[in-house]
């Protein structure tokens, strides 16, 4: 049984009946059928009483039902999340191609000049990169304070705008432009 655990069975088993699925979906996602199983049970109940007439008892099914769905949709969430998450780290495998952590149950050789940070093996090439990481972010951190500083002394330089000249001119050229449109000739300069 322990070198079942530790090999994977292909995805999904070849020449696999719809029981042993069943079987074997049961075993690796328990939460769903139960949660199926007291949905069906909750109909069931609510159906039994409304054919009895009896609406308050039916009602209160219906609400167990509603929340045995929902108990199986949070069910199939987290499995799926659980999947997601797991197919993830076995694709990473041992190291972490981004951060070169290493995991300290993988097999590693010794004298590289890596050091062990609590339970992480840290690689020398990960400490660069952060080194960098690090570097870059404080260059940018100082061009931005560099620009909002820039940008400040321009207003202060500039004043204020005037928007009501502005404005008034934008008319005046509009209306000129519909003038010049109809024919009208003003050479008014208001």
């Amino acid at each position: 049984m322990s070198s079942e655990a530790s090999t994977p069975m292909p995805y999904p088993p070849l020449g696999e009946t719809f029981i042993q699925k069943a079987k074997r979906k049961t075993v690796e996602e328990p939460l769903v059928p139960i949660g199926a199983l007291a949905t069906v049970f909750a109909v069931t109940m609510a159906t039994k009483k409304f054919r009895s007439g009896d609406r308050t008892s039916m009602n209160q099914w219906l609400r167990v039902r509603v929340a045995a769905q929902g108990f199986t949709i949070i069910a199939i969430c987290t499995y799926g999340f659980a999947l997601r998450w797991r197919a993830k780290a076995n694709e990473a495998g041992s190291t972490d191609a981004n951060s070169g952590i290493e995991n300290p149950g993988a097999s590693s050789t010794g004298g590289t000049g890596s050091s062990f940070v609590g339970d992480i093996h840290v690689t020398p090439a990960a400490l660069q990169r952060q080194a960098a990481k690090e570097k870059e972010k404080e260059d940018f951190e100082k061009r931005l304070e560099d620009a909002i500083a820039k940008d400040r002394v321009e207003e202060n330089q500039k004043g204020k705008p005037d928007w009501k000249a502005a404005w008034k001119e934008g008319i005046l050229r509009k209306n000129r432009e519909n003038d010049a449109k109809r024919g009208k000739t003003t050479d008014k300069n208001e």
